[in-house]
């Protein structure tokens, strides 16, 4: 009688069906199982979710200072404007940098920077000199 039962079993296929069916709950309950491991973090993220987007698709706005904006109360909007754009490019430089290579890179990606800039970020110490011809952003 049991001999029969296997032998229906092997005839229609029922070893693949009985694999098939224990590798299905196996991986649902592997899966699970990764589910409730990080549940704590998909918690965390869905708690954060306005801030993980803003991280993710970070872009400053204008009203965002730089520092040492404060400094430039007394110059003129271009001025501002263009010591923005140096502080963004002495971030993407480098935390030391040289005016050289900061020019070079705004003229490379055709940002106006003029020596006036430049000469007041020096007069109001935003931009300081560590070694000859090389500055950091005072921060």
């Amino acid at each position: 009688m049991l001999s029969k039962g296997i032998h229906v079993i092997s005839s229609a296929n029922g070893w693949a069906i009985t694999v098939v069916g224990m590798l299905t709950v196996f991986l649902g309950l592997l899966g699970l199982f990764f589910l409730i491991s990080q549940l704590h973090k998909i918690i965390i993220l869905w708690d954060n979710k306005k801030g993980l987007l803003n991280n993710i698709f970070y872009i400053p706005s204008k009203k965002e200072p730089f520092p040492g904006y404060n400094r430039l109360r007394d110059v003129s909007t271009r001025i501002k404007e263009e010591s923005r754009h140096a502080y963004i490019l002495a971030k993407f430089a480098g935390e030391q940098f040289s005016i050289s290579s900061l020019l070079e890179l705004a003229k490379k990606r055709d940002i106006s920077i003029s020596n006036e800039c430049i000469k007041i970020l020096l007069e109001k110490s935003i931009i300081i000199p560590l070694k000859k011809d090389i500055y950091y952003w005072n921060e």
